[in-house]
């Protein structure tokens, strides 16, 4: 989503077709829309793949210690996501060299303030792992990864950090 036009965001689940579809960030995403595939067919039309996919988005979180969330349905889903061709790829920050202020600069096009960035950056990065598959990187981001919590920031500032190359042969 960018603040700036208002293109993007869930509404439309473009991120099951192309461009977005094949961009780097959602390498591997068909897996997870194959896993919802049952779902979707039993509720047909009553249930868009953009709510489907944020409904499974906010259970996951739910499910993981996150607060309860209101779920707001409405989306609807684009036929082919042409859409997407107005948006940039490049918003995603590259792994290895991107800095605090390529994430800043991506965060405030999608409109987030300095608060809010921390907060989906810590959050986002104390749930999962790297996959070599995916990104190059290898390893879980925390030592408790299915566990919404700021231990992200904790292991930033009390682990003790050795530059590896990852299985991939990427820098971590």
């Amino acid at each position: 989503y960018r603040a700036t036009d208002h293109r993007g965001g869930c509404n439309g689940a473009r991120i099951r077709h192309n461009p977005e579809f094949t961009w780097g960030e959602n390498k591997n995403l068909d897996h997870a829309l194959d896993l919802l595939e049952d779902i979707k067919a039993e509720y047909g039309a009553d249930l868009s793949w953009a709510d489907l996919i944020v409904l499974t988005g906010t259970t996951a979180l739910e499910e993981m210690g996150a607060n309860q969330m209101t779920f707001c349905p409405g989306r609807t889903d684009d036929e082919d996501g042409s859409d997407s061709q107005y948006l940039d790829e490049a918003i995603y920050i590259n792994a290895e060299t991107g800095d605090a202020a390529g994430i800043r600069e991506s965060m405030k096009i999608m409109g987030f303030n300095d608060r809010e960035m921390t907060v989906l950056n810590g959050g986002g990065h104390s749930i999962g792992k790297t996959h070599t598959g995916t990104s190059g990187f290898e390893g879980p981001w925390t030592h408790n990864p299915t566990t919404v919590s700021n231990s992200f920031f904790v292991s930033l500032l009390e682990e003790t950090w050795v530059e590896d190359k990852s299985p991939g042969g990427r820098v971590q």
